[in-house]
């Protein structure tokens, strides 16, 4: 026996103890049915038509080994390392899969913040469009240019925008243990270690702070210093209804986001309070039994039934909320096209009153 170093955290490898098929008994290896992973390790990505090669070997192999009856159940699919995790589930996947759609979610839950955010930073600095109009006006008398005042606003929402993003990872490296803890789970989520990580989100930043600028800039370096001295330039008050439609754009975001945010803990509430049809309380499992207990059940169950505190007890092959086993099943006169997968409980007499 030896013993592994423990398992990295992005691995979907997961395992108690490795064991060799060649340990077990050829007789059970007969009637071994679950999914078989095999790894291919390639010097470059495959070609289509390569992969259509491996399967044709493939066929040709299993065409070898069994009947006509059961070739056709016999199927395999290549799968690149990187999208298993969110790729498509299979029978007897290894480890826990991800969920890309709720991954999908939260990219659009956060560009919603994001784009409330700013909608808020363009009507503060437009709130305060006098003041700032006065003064793109005293720079361009100075000598300044509209592509310098543009630069100026831009410069200025950048600068913020980073400064944003700064705080936010101050607040991940405060926040990743108890968001871990809430979890269940250990998150590894280190940006400082992983470059393009950080690269990605420095450009994101710069991205926010462009888009959030721009108005702004576009307002301001337009007027020309005789309006201004004039007060005739009025910058964000000049067209209110921008203002207006920010204004309601940013709250229907935010109240679809707390109307989804209630909707979300009220089917969480439903999930662990809705009534299951049976009590699950002072029910006990027990698991992966041994075959000798396996064979012995009838005799075991009457001696367990003997205990004053034991009121029912039953067998199964799974329990409710965890997989069974599949079946097809059709009517007789039905072709083999009609075929319906049907899940199925293999169960022992008082299962139901249990």
């Amino acid at each position: 026996m030896r013993f592994l170093k423990p398992l990295p955290l992005n691995t979907h490898i997961r395992f108690d103890a490795l064991l060799s098929l060649e340990a077990f008994e050829p007789s059970w290896l007969i009637t071994f049915a679950n999914d078989v992973f095999v790894y291919l390790k390639t010097d470059k990505l495959l070609l289509p038509e390569e992969e259509e090669n491996i399967s044709s070997i493939t066929k040709s192999y299993v065409a070898g080994l069994f009947s006509e009856g059961y070739r056709d159940w016999f199927n395999h699919s290549l799968q690149h390392l990187k999208d298993i995790h969110f790729g498509p589930k299979y029978g007897y996947d290894m480890g826990p899969k991800g969920n890309i759609e709720l991954i999908y979610v939260f990219y659009i839950v956060a560009a919603f913040i994001l784009f409330i955010a700013i909608i808020n930073f363009i009507n503060l600095v437009t709130a305060r469009s006098e003041g700032r109009a006065i003064e793109a006006g005293i720079r361009k008398i100075s000598g300044a240019n509209r592509k310098d005042i543009i630069l100026q606003f831009l410069g200025e929402s950048i600068f913020v925008s980073f400064i944003s993003f700064l705080i936010a990872l101050l607040f991940v490296e405060l926040c990743i243990e108890p968001f871990s803890n809430l979890l269940g789970r250990k998150s590894d989520i280190n940006v400082y270690d992983n470059i393009y990580l950080l690269a990605r989100i420095s450009v994101l930043a710069l991205l926010v702070g462009v888009v959030a600028g721009i108005y702004p800039a576009l307002v301001f370096s337009k007027f020309q210093p005789a309006e201004i001295l004039r007060g005739k330039a009025r910058g964000g008050k000049k067209n209110p209804l921008l203002r207006i439609i920010l204004v309601v754009v940013q709250f229907a975001i935010s109240v679809f986001l707390i109307v989804s945010i209630i909707v979300f803990n009220r089917q969480i509430d439903y999930m662990k309070k809705a009534d299951l049809g049976f009590d699950s309380d002072n029910i006990l499992v027990f698991s992966d039994l041994s075959e000798g207990i396996i064979n012995g059940y009838e005799a075991i169950r009457a001696e367990l039934l003997q205990e004053p505190g034991i009121i029912k007890l039953t067998s199964s092959q799974a329990i409710p909320g965890r997989r069974g086993s599949g079946i097809t099943i059709r009517s007789t006169e039905d072709p083999a096209s009609a075929d319906v997968l049907v899940r199925e409980y293999r169960v022992g007499r008082g299962f139901k009153e249990t």
